[in-house]
């Protein structure tokens, strides 16, 4: 492997600002670039596995055809959603890499009652439900605190999948915060009138 300036392999990354999600990755390092914390490394790391960066879709009902693409807001859930190295990787970038068995990501083909286990846990048995919705699928994980893993995701958090593509999840925001992206103002209402009282100046006068 070549050696680039400062030591650093010349063939191993591209310049700032390029856009790669797969076998190379830019890293500023050195007096020249700036510095590399974990957070940095985990999602550099991540475009290296295959993982574009992940957003989310604010929803404001329970309707999947109310949801509205959001540029720009990232998920929160993963180092490839702005998320810090405290955060794992969610479930449909674990499937992407193959890293759920079979028995950890079950694939939903009727109605049932399912219990999910922490996606970080230790417990064995289901980590992700894969359901298929017409061409796409939803992938549904539960996320609680495991080690120093996912110490602000708590609950259940939904991605739709387009096709089978889950490196290109998107997590579906049903949150106030997500609804709130949608909903509009509502006008105020007219003020009433009310009757002001006399003063005993404006009192009308006895004939």
């Amino acid at each position: 492997m070549e050696a680039g300036r400062r030591g650093r392999p010349a063939s191993d990354f591209a310049p700032p600002g390029a856009s790669h999600s797969g076998g190379i990755t830019w890293l500023p390092v050195g007096s020249d670039g700036g510095g590399a914390d974990q957070t940095l490394l985990s999602h550099e790391f991540g475009h290296n596995f295959g993982y574009p960066h992940q957003t989310r879709i604010p929803c404001p009902g329970t309707d999947l055809a109310d949801c509205e693409e959001s540029k720009g807001a990232n998920s929160r859930q993963t180092p490839m959603g702005g998320g810090t190295v405290s955060v794992g990787l969610t479930a449909p970038e674990l499937l992407h890499s193959k890293w759920l068995s079979d028995e950890e990501a079950v694939t939903v083909e009727k109605s049932a009652t399912y219990t999910l286990n922490s996606l970080y846990g230790g417990q064995d048995g289901v980590r992700a439900l894969d359901i298929p919705i017409g061409e796409d699928r939803l992938v549904v994980e539960y996320r609680h605190t495991s080690g120093t893993l996912d110490k602000r995701l708590q609950g259940v958090h939904t991605y739709r999948i387009p096709g089978n593509n889950y490196e290109g999840a998107t997590m579906v925001d049903m949150s106030r915060r997500g609804r709130r992206r949608r909903l509009r103002p509502c006008p105020r209402p007219a003020p009433t009138p009310t009757a002001r009282p006399r003063s005993r100046s404006e009192a009308p006068s006895s004939s």
